[in-house]
């Protein structure tokens, strides 16, 4: 045989032993969607890992592999948490070696490290660290898929915690409940600051979550979500008509969530694509954030 040959020869072993270790991934994967979709993540974690083992090249394994130490961290953090989550990551920045821009994985990285700066409470300089981290994740994602709904609301949400850092305690030093009574901020001065402060954040998260409404109109939370920054950002107005111009159009957001959610409209919340195969059905590691806490409803 000449050499010619015997690299063709090579090649053609190599393509079949590739294809043998895909299909064995493919099994170990259909096996770990039960557990999976039962919510037992680290036991579907072990058969994500052995597709991993089966078929290292393989980015669509370690991305289950991530979702699902990524997903068990995000609903149950636990004293194995931190655990979980390096594991996660590995097994996401994996992914993006093997294929660069990996929409799913930058996403799920971001909503990763959304959950980790919650470990800290909002006092904590983790807190704002994290979510500066998560902040850039995101904006990594929507870089590489400008059409996703979740991270560009991920995205106003997280600029909106960052304005709440600010406000917050701007508010309770100035003698407010966080969440008074009289629409618009009583102190001109506290508006003053704040307008310089937050309502850039504000604007911006609006921005962001009132594009995830053009994608997904039907998207309950982020109608929730653009109700309350609108009302955050109103309360910074001198003077209650312009407070009341500005929250106008909010009750209506408010009813049209809730109706949403009434009918079951959202039954499948609006996410990233599906992973791997058609069949698989398994969402990645995305858990929706609630959005900033609502003050009182505003005066009509």
């Amino acid at each position: 045989m000449t050499r010619h040959g015997s690299i063709l020869v090579l090649a053609f072993a190599s393509c079949i032993a590739l294809h043998a270790q895909d299909d064995d991934a493919e099994g170990y994967l259909r096996i770990g969607r039960d557990p999976y979709r039962n919510e037992n993540y680290l036991k579907a974690a072990e058969y994500f890992q052995e597709a991993v083992n089966a078929a290292p090249q393989n980015a669509s394994a370690h991305l289950y592999l991530g979702t699902a130490y990524s997903m068990a961290y995000q609903t149950s953090p636990n004293a194995a948490g931190s655990a979980m989550a390096r594991k996660a990551v590995a097994s996401f920045q994996r992914v993006l070696e093997l294929s660069p821009g990996n929409t799913v994985a930058l996403a799920s990285l971001g909503s990763l490290a959304y959950a980790q700066a919650h470990q800290f409470e909002a006092t904590e300089p983790g807190r704002e660290a994290g979510l500066r981290d998560a902040e850039a994740r995101f904006e990594k994602a929507i870089a590489a898929s400008p059409r996703d709904a979740v991270s560009l609301y991920f995205l106003g949400v997280i600029e909106s915690e960052l304005a709440e850092l600010v406000r917050k305690p701007a508010m309770a030093k100035a003698g407010f409940d966080v969440y008074y009574g009289v629409h618009p901020i009583g102190s001109k001065a506290v508006r003053t600051d704040l307008q310089t402060r937050v309502a850039p954040l504000y604007r911006s998260a609006m921005a962001h979550v009132a594009r995830a409404l053009e994608i997904e109109p039907q998207f309950a939370d982020a109608l929730f979500c653009l109700g309350r920054l609108t009302v955050l950002l109103a309360d910074l107005s001198d003077t209650a008509a312009d407070y009341k111009r500005q929250t106008r159009g909010v009750q209506a957001l408010f009813d049209k969530a809730l109706a949403i959610l009434k009918t079951g409209a959202e039954a499948d919340t609006p996410t990233h694509p599906e992973l791997s195969s058609s069949e698989m059905r398994i969402k990645p590691a995305i858990v929706l954030p609630s959005g900033p806490p609502p003050p009182p409803p505003p005066g009509m």
